[in-house]
């Protein structure tokens, strides 16, 4: 993952701005997913935009960046800045005493896991 990106995606995990939700990127509580405030931190210096959508299966904001939408996953252009490798980041977690099993952020985050822990794991594993 690129350095300079991470920092400034753990700083605004870790900073108090950012609400947490989840289910989506963007809710219209205004709270963000882990991968949300990162697509945020992206919006803020490139540009993009956050656009309501009111049908009831989406229940958020949908972010429009160049040709690509994104509600629930990482959009390509953020991927490809941020230096990860797929639209939803897998790292593993520690089960029991030695046993660590595979997930993906976006699972800790709707599994109720909060920014600091999510936080912590980023900086441990990407």
């Amino acid at each position: 993952m690129n350095s300079e990106v991470k920092t400034k995606w753990l700083e605004a995990l870790r900073g108090g701005e950012y609400k947490q939700t989840r289910y989506t990127l963007h809710s219209p509580n205004d709270g963000f997913c882990c991968l949300g405030v990162l697509c945020d931190i992206y919006t803020k210096e490139f540009g993009g935009s956050w656009e309501y959508d009111e049908r009831e299966y989406t229940g958020g904001y949908t972010l429009e960046v160049g040709d690509e939408l994104a509600q629930v996953e990482l959009p390509h252009c953020v991927v490809e800045w941020a230096g990860l490798e797929m639209c939803s980041p897998e790292v593993h977690v520690a089960v029991g005493d030695s046993d660590f099993v595979p997930t993906t952020l976006a699972e800790l985050n709707d599994e109720g896991k909060g920014f600091e822990y999510i936080a912590d794991v980023i900086d441990h594993q990407l």
